[in-house]
């Protein structure tokens, strides 16, 4: 009986996309929103209902989506090194409480914070720091028309770091109650 050989032909097969993502977004049950970066250069957009509800805050960073599962009262951004550019926008009246905490870690970075033509309800706060650390960093808040209702407080500090930072902060109410607080703290050091 005449014996069969076998033929081997290698052929080479694709494996599933291997796409790290850059930025990872954690939720907390103490209401934190965690988005921490890379040291590559992270692009990161907070639209922000300022709602008390899940859903109400989206992150997209380097083309991913995520929308808050629970009730978030703070938002915690770290992006490290690299040329990173946050952008948080509050797009609709802020209801709750919120605090929003941007460290930009090394490089030329920039942080703007939009407002505009936005209500404050009456008795809540609204606080928003940003870091530049090192290098020439952009910090930015935008609040045109922004109304601030009745024992509401709003906190801003923007500070640079070691580089030549440029911090502008454009705030004009178009309504501060009386008892209503908006504190602007900036730091820009040219060095």
């Amino acid at each position: 009986m005449a014996r069969q050989t076998r033929r081997f032909v290698p052929r080479l097969e694709a494996f599933d996309e291997r796409a790290l993502p850059s930025v990872t977004v954690t939720e907390f049950s103490d209401g934190t929103l965690q988005i921490l970066g890379d040291a590559t250069a992270n692009h990161v957009t907070i639209t922000d209902t300022g709602k008390d509800l899940p859903g109400s805050v989206t992150v997209e960073a380097d083309g991913q989506i995520y929308f808050s599962q629970g009730s978030v009262t703070r938002i915690k951004v770290l992006t490290y090194g690299g040329a990173d550019t946050v952008d948080y926008w509050l797009v609709s009246d802020l209801t709750a409480n919120r605090t929003v905490s941007v460290d930009l870690g090394a490089r030329n970075d920039a942080f703007t914070a939009h407002l505009g033509g936005q209500n404050l309800h009456d008795g809540t706060s609204l606080n928003i720091q940003a870091f530049g650390r090192g290098g020439a960093d952009r910090l930015t808040l935008d609040a045109t028309d922004v109304t601030v209702g009745a024992g509401t407080h709003l906190a801003v500090d923007l500070q640079g770091g070691h580089g030549k930072d440029a911090v502008a902060l454009n705030c004009v109410p178009a309504f501060c109650d009386p008892t209503g607080l908006v504190t602007l703290i900036s730091d820009e050091r040219r060095r």
